[in-house]
């Protein structure tokens, strides 16, 4: 991908922040999690996709695109855990489905100076299996001088990588430079690489000659986790036209759903694992533990169910990571529409209220007042002239109080204003799939040493 970026905005980061971060089961007991004890068929699988055979492999992943605080995160896990436990880092890049690193959405400025989402274009965007060209064919990049440094950082990071082979290779590299300053890289598998496998060959070998079994067993395991939201293969009643959990590729450099038909006449290369084949795979025989995120986690409930009713074999474990570190965003206080409300209701209380405002006799008048509507309602009696010198004390009270009980409602005014004009930003800022990049490096940082931490912890 060649970059060319045209857009418009400012941004500056500072400050730092304690993450929210998620790690299930805890860190410090992923050590139990562990068994190393590869077959025969796991050190061939390692031996396939260049991972190490001779120690335990953690394993993450995620699509080639330009992903938020949350990936990274898994991305850190991976790394930190596997030093904390003697293992192998390695990452997924799920490189078969359609991510885009062409467009990099940022936190921008209108013209009037209000937050406002911002999107610059890197040009010409390609798909993810699209073939990169050289180098010295790539037109220079030009990035408009008006957008984030985060997004100079990303366009000459995708630079950096022109040369790949494909754009999800290119995306992939330009991610691991540009977290290389919070964490070093993991080594990295391809999905499209697990096409060539052993196992793989032999699960399209069983799917082939088993085609309703394996369906059957899949649509069974969605049906157990309807919350998972995957969606069931479509099963008729000529099993050559039963759906299976994996991509045909084309020629021309797509992909369509397969049926056991196309088993019979398309030769394993040509053939590549969907979501939850993708998984179970690296589960069966890559890794020792693998690391989603909350999405990953629910979904993979269903893989490890359909693995055990079909393949009668079970997954290596899995642990979800995520954290939410924002963004920040210029001009924009995340605080303002509490501030406003908190400002409202302390204009509107202090009407009614004369504590507000320290008056402490009205205040004791209205007590007294009170207590005597309550005593005549409980005897039976009239309470009428006690609300009638009640609302004449108040009176009284907001015409001495009438400057300050202005200029409380002045001061509610100006900041639900405020509030108002930042809800957009504020909407931006509590964006968790904003690029990274656009988090304080300082935060990032805290991240990692949360994280690293977790693994410090005794068990």
């Amino acid at each position: 991908m060649s970059v060319s970026v045209s857009a418009s905005g400012h941004g500056r980061h500072t400050g730092g922040a304690c993450p929210d971060l998620l790690i299930e089961p805890s860190a410090s007991g992923w050590r139990n999690l562990i068994r190393f004890e590869p077959t025969d068929t796991q050190q061939t699988l390692r031996r396939e996709l260049g991972l190490p055979a001779d120690q335990p492999v953690l394993m993450s992943g995620h699509q080639a695109t330009l992903w938020g605080p949350g990936i990274l995160a898994k991305w850190i896990a991976c790394v930190e855990g596997a030093r904390a436990l003697g293992a192998h880092a390695a990452w997924l890049v799920a490189d078969l489905d359609s991510g885009d690193a062409s467009e990099v959405r940022y936190p921008a400025r209108d013209e009037h100076g209000a937050p406002r989402p911002g999107l610059a274009r890197l040009e010409p965007g390609r798909d993810a299996g699209e073939r990169a060209k050289p180098t010295a064919n790539q037109a220079p990049i030009h990035v408009d001088g008006h957008v984030p440094d985060a997004v100079h950082d990303i366009a000459d990071a995708l630079r950096a990588h022109e040369g790949e082979t494909d754009a999800a290779r290119q995306a992939h590299g330009a991610l691991a430079d540009l977290a290389s300053p919070i964490v070093t890289a993991p080594s990295s598998v391809f999905a499209r690489e697990l096409s060539g496998t052993t196992l793989f060959a032999g699960l399209v070998e069983r799917m082939r000659d088993e085609p309703d079994a394996c369906a059957r067993a899949y649509n069974d395991a969605v049906a157990r986790y309807p919350e998972s939201g995957v969606r069931p293969l479509v099963v008729t009643d000529d099993s050559r036209g039963v759906e299976l959990p994996l991509w045909v590729l084309t020629p021309s450099g797509g992909r369509r759903r397969a049926t056991a038909d196309d088993l019979h006449d398309t030769v394993v290369t040509s053939l590549a694992p969907r979501a939850l084949l993708l998984t179970a795979i690296v589960r069966l025989g890559a890794c020792e533990l693998f690391i989603h995120g909350t999405g990953g986690g629910n979904y993979d409930k269903v893989t490890e169910d359909w693995v055990e009713s079909w393949l009668g074999r079970r997954l290596a474990p899995a642990a979800v990571v995520t954290a939410t570190v924002l963004p920040d965003v210029p001009g924009v206080d995340l605080g303002a529409g509490e501030a406003g409300d908190r400002a409202a209701w302390r204009a509107h209380a202090a009407r009614h209220n004369p504590a507000i405002l320290g008056d402490d006799e009205a205040g004791a008048s209205k007590r007294d007042l009170l207590a005597r509507i309550d005593a005549a309602r409980d005897a039976g009696g009239d309470p009428g002239p006690h609300y009638r010198r009640l609302h004449e004390m108040l009176a009284a009270y907001r015409t001495r109080h009438a400057a300050e009980i202005e200029n409380l409602a002045d001061e509610a005014a100006r900041l639900q204003g405020i509030a108002a004009g930042t809800r957009r930003g504020a909407q931006i800022a509590r964006d968790r799939t904003l690029a990274f990049p656009f988090v304080p490096r300082d935060r990032l940082i805290t991240l990692r040493d949360a994280i690293r931490e977790r693994f410090n912890e005794p068990g």
